[in-house]
């Protein structure tokens, strides 16, 4: 699952705060939980830490893993990595993740013949099938057909950013990079059982500074198949 256009080799794409501000929004407002700063939360590619300095700021236990050893390297020095989370080298995909942490990560691409966010969406699955947490990727919108094409699990929200966020990178590239991008939620029982609370709640959440939608994926996909099948019916003169 990767995108079309050449990217620069070896760099990242840092996530812009506002983007993860609109998850966060989303949370305070939908998620069900008797103390939010008692959840632990987990970023598998964590980078800068950039992901996690909101629960940190807000007083979670927040823990960082990345292949890389970020807090060393001299382009991090200024980010305190170590300072937002408890920081640990380690290859994300290889280990099991930390079994009471919920995740937030904007994860790799990699390339066409390693496909690193593929791997990292189905690990996120696992976590939450094992653990009964919540688990939010950032992806590019369209990467929800190819999840159907992959057989990987498809996650039962989506929130999508209403404009077309510009992700600086770590290299020169000409004007950033422009895509559609969601979040794709992989969430808890709890959240399965109360949906129509959680839709309830954030559509009624009218004071956001930034402007989001939500959608529940499955509801998403069944008005696909009404719509293609409303579409063959009238080819055949049936409707």
């Amino acid at each position: 699952m990767n995108p079309k256009e050449p990217r620069a080799e070896h760099c990242e794409y840092l996530t812009p705060y506002d983007v993860i501000d609109v998850l966060w929004d989303w949370w305070e407002n939908a998620l069900i939980t008797p103390d939010m700063e008692s959840l632990k939360w987990f970023d598998p590619a964590v980078g800068d830490g950039r992901l996690l300095k909101r629960p940190s700021d807000a007083g979670c236990p927040t823990i960082g893993w990345d292949i890389r050893n970020v807090v060393d390297e001299e382009r991090y020095k200024d980010r305190n990595v170590s300072g937002i989370c408890d920081f640990m080298r380690v290859d994300s995909l290889s280990v099991d993740w930390p079994s009471d942490a919920n995740v937030i990560m904007n994860p790799p691409f990699g390339t066409r013949s390693n496909d690193l966010s593929s791997a990292f969406l189905r690990k996120a699955a696992e976590h939450r099938d094992k653990n009964d947490v919540w688990c939010a990727a950032l992806m590019l919108t369209s990467c929800l057909q190819a999840m159907k094409r992959l057989d990987i699990p498809m996650p039962e929200f989506r929130v999508d950013l209403t404009w077309r966020p510009r992700f600086e990178s770590t290299k020169a590239m000409s004007g950033g990079y422009f895509k559609d991008f969601s979040w794709f939620i992989y969430a808890p029982k709890i959240a399965k059982s109360m949906i129509d609370a959680i839709r309830c709640v954030v559509s009624s959440n009218k004071d956001s500074s930034i402007a989001f939608r939500v959608t529940r994926v499955t509801d998403g996909i069944q008005r696909d198949r009404d719509r293609q099948a409303k579409d063959s019916c009238e080819e055949q003169g049936l409707a």
